[in-house]
């Protein structure tokens, strides 16, 4: 199984259109896919569910990005073990959610107690998790995960549980800073999250399955 991030810090390249498109190529060759939209404008998901299907993914019984993780978000309990939308036989999607952005909020702020704090790791390796839980439900091949064209806390908790993470790129100056500023903000995060798993794994104070944080890059122009 392949986990594989679709960002750039640059907005207009095409991040969602081509998740799409990549998603349903795979599928239509018989690869399970999972689809995650991590991004709070949910375009992924509202290119791919009716709003009657969305509508039921924000309930209190639906299976958003939010929802499936609210119960950590608030304090109150573990991930909520639902399994994501099937769109066909070999596509299925975690559907966004536009309150994905109060979660980002908690990202930010258990940050900095990480690595002495496991509600706060429990935080920031939430959604890393529970992604993991739904394409194992599924028997998921590859998942692709869309995220906002921001450098937040959520696309760093995100990015830190991913095996690779693809840059669409626009032929601009825009592009090319912008991946100037990601390479730069990649290793301070990397950095940081060292130190807390080497807290962690010298402790042994936790069963939880930690991610490496070590993403590969791979540019899309």
């Amino acid at each position: 199984m392949i986990n594989i991030a679709i960002f750039n810090n640059k907005g207009g390249v095409g991040k969602t259109t081509y998740l799409y498109h990549i998603a349903h190529i795979l599928a239509d060759r018989g690869k399970t896919v999972l689809m995650v939209d991590c991004d709070s404008q949910c375009n992924l998901t509202s290119y791919t569910l009716t709003e009657r299907e969305l509508r039921t993914s924000w309930s209190d019984k639906g299976n958003s990005i939010y929802k499936v993780i609210e119960p950590i978000s608030t304090g109150t309990g573990d991930y909520r073990q639902r399994k994501p939308k099937e769109v066909n036989k070999h596509l299925f999607i975690v559907p966004g959610d536009i309150d994905l952005s109060i979660f980002e909020d908690r990202l930010g702020e258990t940050w900095s107690s990480t690595s002495t704090q496991e509600i706060s790791l429990r935080a920031q390796i939430a959604i890393y998790r529970y992604v993991r839980y739904a394409a194992e439900q599924i028997n998921a091949d590859i998942i692709l995960t869309d995220l906002g064209p921001n450098l937040g806390a959520l696309n760093r908790a995100v990015l830190g549980g991913c095996d690779y993470f693809i840059t669409p790129l626009s032929p601009d100056l825009f592009s090319i800073k912008g991946t100037e500023n990601l390479g730069n903000k990649f290793v301070t995060w990397n950095d940081e999250w060292e130190r807390n798993l080497r807290r962690w794994k010298k402790n042994s104070t936790t069963s939880l399955e930690l991610p490496e944080a070590k993403p590969m890059l791979t540019l899309q122009c």
